[in-house]
């Protein structure tokens, strides 16, 4: 945990005060947020030195250590924030990867940016999904 954000430590904790933790942390924060959530039961700030939770921090840790070499933490993240994981709350569920393949491919996509054609002023460019009407078609045999 680190008291200042940096690249390293870029996410806010929610159970240290005035922190910032790495990604591996930040999963695992949400991940012991849903299953105490599910026991209902208050998660106490720094959860990860009560002994209650250390063991299944630690589990946790191991597992998150094993998608992270496989996935993005964004993509992680994301999955485990899907309406999809509603029901998850270990990172050893076995749907858990699907959902993340999911955001990991959504993320590796390449973002195609068209260049929009410039248009004069004065020019309308008709959307293609309109319907003509009976005065649209007069309009076109007029300008022809």
């Amino acid at each position: 945990m680190a008291k200042e954000q940096s690249e390293k430590n870029c996410y806010p904790s929610r159970y240290s005060p005035s922190g910032f933790v790495r990604a591996d942390q930040y999963i695992i924060e949400l991940i012991c947020e849903k299953k105490a959530r599910y026991d209902n039961k208050d998660l106490p700030v720094q959860f990860w030195k009560n002994p209650e939770w250390a063991t299944f921090f630690r589990s946790q840790l191991r597992k998150c250590k094993s998608l992270l070499v496989k996935y993005s933490a964004e993509a992680i993240i994301k999955g485990l924030q899907d309406k999809g994981s509603w029901k998850i709350y270990s990172l050893f569920a076995p749907w858990l990867p699907e959902i993340i393949e999911k955001y990991q491919a959504e993320i590796n996509r390449p973002k195609i940016v068209e260049d929009a054609p410039e248009m004069s002023t004065g020019e309308f460019r008709r959307r293609s999904n309109v319907k003509k009407n009976i005065l649209d078609i007069l309009e076109d045999l007029e300008n022809v």
